[in-house]
């Protein structure tokens, strides 16, 4: 008796591999779906811990700090007035000099500035905020630098349909509250 050798034949495996391909072609959607939602949570999540670290940072140096949208071109590490809201660019957290305005640029080893700077959003996700500067001051209290109503909110959301959203509301005396809607 001729000994045959063990294995799949040709046809048997392009059958196993169109079954795995039509299974991993229903799975896909969903998975997009899992990493949009984890790119929202953590932008989320990222910006919460900004602002506490933007808050810490004030009371610890009894200082201001700001957080607000970069600005553009050879000025990416000045607080921008004419980029404010603009916070889809990214955000600077910096160390605010006496006229309570920064220019991120200046800074040493042992006390930087900027202390934060986040990149801009992927394009899935857009950040709404206040329209100028939120700074928060020595003490721990917080204003937008325009002089808008205090509560500011900062709201992360996701394009897609479905998404959820998360909102960061700071009161007048610093407390943040992260919420998801």
């Amino acid at each position: 008796m001729p000994r045959t050798a063990g294995g799949f034949t040709a046809v048997e495996l392009a059958i196993t591999l169109a079954i795995a391909a039509i299974f991993g072609a229903m799975a896909l959607p969903g998975f997009v779906n899992t990493i949009r939602d984890a790119r929202l949570t953590t932008t989320g999540e990222q910006l919460h811990t900004d602002l506490i670290i933007a808050r810490r940072e004030a009371i610890k140096r009894n200082s201001g700090v700001l957080v607000c949208a970069p600005g553009n071109g050879n000025n990416v590490n000045t607080c921008a007035p004419g980029n404010s809201g603009k916070w889809g660019d990214g955000r600077l957290i910096c160390y605010a000099d006496q006229n309570k305005t920064s220019d991120c640029a200046t800074g040493t080893a042992t006390s930087p500035n900027p202390i934060i700077h986040r990149s801009a959003l992927d394009s899935a996700v857009a950040l709404s905020g206040p329209s100028a500067p939120l700074r928060f001051n020595a003490n721990g209290t917080a204003y937008v630098m325009d002089k808008t109503a205090m509560p500011a909110t900062f709201t992360v959301a996701g394009s897609w349909s479905g998404s959820s959203s998360y909102s960061d509301k700071i009161e007048a005396s610093g407390n943040i509250k992260l919420s998801k809607n």
